[in-house]
C-alpha cells in the first residue's frame, strides 16, 4: 500500500470509478450515510488522550497538550491543544446531511487518508452545466475534515468536468450575490452548531451554477493561440521567460510541456480557445500531476501518485492552482497581458 493509502483506510464510490480510481464500487445511483459508513468502516471514533514525558525515568504529562488516537485500533493520529475537540466521523455524515437536508445532494465518494488523518465526503447535485458545445460539467460539494489537528472541517464547491473526470474550481465575482468558496469551522466545542452558517453556501448553489456557466460559456469564446498557451505555461509553472522551454529545470519543464500538448491533446480539447487552456490546466492537475518533484512519475497511476495527485487537488495547492488559471484565462485581454509573463528568448 502506499503511504498515504493504509490498510486502515477505505474509500467507496457510486457510478463510474472516480477521476482518481480509488474506492469500493457501491451499486446504486448514490450512497446514503448509513451505506457510506457501513461499507467503509467509517464508524470509528477519535479521542484526545494527554500527551507525556519522561523525565528522569519518570512520565511527566505535557500541559495543553493532547493526542488524538483513532480508537478502534488505538493508532495517534496527531497533536492537538487543550480546545480542540474532535468532530466524529458519524457527526460529519449528519453535518453534511443537516447542511444538505433540501434532498439535492446524493453521496458519490467517500473515504479516509493516511490511516483516518483525512477524511472526505463528496454529494453530487443534480443540476449541471451544460455549454453549447455539450461540454458538461456537474457541481458537487466536498466535506473534508483530519483528525491530526492539520487542517480545520471545510465545505466547498468543486466542478467535474464529466468528459474527461477532471476537477475544477473557479474563483466568481460578483458585486449583487457574495459567492463563499468555502466553509471553514476550527475543531471547538460549537462546531456542530454551524450547520445554518454552511447551509447559506447551498442557498445560492443556484445562483452560483448559473454564474459559473455565464462565466464559462464566455472563456470558451475566447480564442487562444499557441503562444498564448505558452505563456500561460511559463505563468503557471514560474518558468524563467528568458530562457526556452527545453533548457527549463526538469520538474517544471516537464509540467508546462504536459500542459501545452493537453492544450490540443487532452480530453475533449482543441486547442483553440481559453476554455481549452483552462481544461489543460485542470486535466494536468487531475491526472497528470507527479509525486513531489519527482519527473518519473508524472501520468503515472501508481497507488502511492495517485494518492498523492487526489490529495493535492482536494487538500493542498490544486484549488489555487486552478483559480489562478481561472483568473488569467478568463480576464479582459488588457489584464491578462499583466498577469503573463512575455515571452523574451
Amino acid at each position: 500500500m502506499s503511504a498515504g493509502i493504509t490498510e486502515t483506510d477505505a474509500m467507496a464510490y457510486v457510478g463510474q470509478q472516480p477521476w482518481h480510481n480509488l474506492g469500493i464500487k457501491v451499486e446504486g445511483e448514490a450512497m446514503d450515510a448509513e451505506t457510506a459508513i457501513k461499507t467503509t468502516l467509517m464508524d470509528w471514533e477519535v479521542d484526545t488522550v494527554p500527551v507525556y514525558v519522561m523525565v528522569d525515568g519518570t512520565y511527566r504529562p505535557i500541559d495543553n497538550k493532547y493526542a488524538t488516537m483513532r480508537m478502534d485500533n488505538n493508532d495517534v493520529l496527531g497533536v492537538v491543544g487543550e480546545k480542540y475537540t474532535p468532530v466524529q466521523n458519524i457527526d460529519c455524515f449528519k453535518f453534511f446531511d443537516a447542511v444538505t437536508g433540501t434532498g439535492q445532494a446524493k453521496y458519490d465518494t467517500v473515504g479516509t487518508l493516511n490511516g483516518g488523518r483525512r477524511i472526505w465526503l463528496l454529494a453530487k447535485f443534480d443540476d449541471g452545466i451544460t455549454l453549447d458545445s455539450g461540454d458538461q460539467i456537474d457541481p458537487y460539494m466536498l466535506l473534508a475534515n483530519s483528525h491530526d489537528g492539520g487542517s480545520a472541517l471545510t465545505m466547498q464547491f468543486t466542478y467535474i468536468r464529466v468528459v474527461c473526470q477532471n476537477t475544477m474550481e473557479a474563483a466568481l465575482n460578483r458585486t449583487d450575490i457574495k459567492l463563499p468558496q468555502r466553509f471553514h469551522a476550527r475543531h471547538t466545542s460549537s462546531i456542530l452548531e454551524k450547520a445554518g452558517q454552511a447551509r447559506d453556501i447551498l442557498q445560492i448553489q443556484e445562483e452560483y451554477n448559473k454564474r459559473m456557466g455565464e462565466e464559462i460559456s464566455k472563456v470558451a469564446e475566447i480564442a487562444w493561440s499557441s503562444h498564448d498557451m505558452e505563456r500561460l505555461a511559463f505563468t503557471m509553472f514560474h518558468l524563467d521567460p528568458q530562457i526556452p522551454l527545453e533548457e527549463q529545470h526538469a520538474t517544471k519543464q516537464v509540467g508546462a510541456e504536459t500542459a501545452i500538448d493537453l492544450f490540443t491533446n487532452g480530453v475533449g480539447n482543441s486547442g483553440e480557445t481559453a476554455w481549452d487552456a483552462y481544461n489543460a490546466m485542470t486535466e494536468w492537475t487531475s491526472h497528470y500531476k507527479g509525486k513531489g518533484r519527482g519527473v518519473h512519475t508524472v501520468g503515472d497511476i501508481s497507488d502511492s501518485v495517485v494518492d498523492a495527485r487526489l490529495s493535492y487537488n482536494w487538500f493542498q495547492g490544486g484549488p489555487t492552482f486552478r483559480a489562478k488559471a481561472w483568473e488569467i484565462v478568463s480576464a479582459t485581454e488588457e489584464k491578462r497581458e499583466e498577469l503573463m509573463v512575455p515571452l523574451m528568448y
